[in-house]
């Protein structure tokens, strides 16, 4: 306990007589905290731009999807269930493919849109559909204002 204690002292004189450790030591403390802030701070903006941009990014793609989509569904002729549930599918498809996991598709009426609603009903799965029906888990909204309805 006693070399313990008579290399602290040493330490503590050595400390007190010598002011070059002193301000080294000081010197190295005080960089490193102020160095550590001032990345934290960057970090944290840099975080948040990035996260902003790609925000603004998938917005402005969502909302090119949707008028494209909304133009597509202008286009179509027919009107029987059948033609309009193709077009569906296929539009769904071709905006969020099955191999893309990132991206998902919402087809909803345009609030303007004031008709009745036509569906066709659903045929009972059979054993051969079930196992090569793949789970839906992209969603996603686009939006479409015009009073053009299907």
């Amino acid at each position: 306990m006693t070399g313990r204690a008579a290399d602290l002292g040493m330490l503590h004189s050595w400390w007190r007589s010598s002011l070059r450790v002193r301000v080294i030591t000081i010197t190295m403390v005080l960089g490193t905290v102020l160095a550590a802030l001032i990345g934290s701070v960057v970090f944290g903006q840099v975080a948040q731009g990035l996260v902003r941009q790609a925000v603004e990014t998938a917005t402005l793609d969502a909302a090119q999807q949707a008028r494209r989509v909304q133009e597509q569904f202008e286009a179509i002729d027919q009107r029987d269930n059948s033609s309009l549930n193709t077009a569906a599918f296929e539009t769904v498809n071709l905006i969020a493919p099955s191999e893309q996991e990132t991206r998902g598709v919402v087809l909803a009426r345009a609030l303007s849109n004031e008709r009745d609603p036509r569906s066709a009903p659903t045929p009972a799965p059979t054993s051969a559909s079930t196992t090569s029906r793949r789970p839906c888990r992209r969603r996603s909204t686009p939006t479409a204002t015009t009073s053009r309805s299907w």
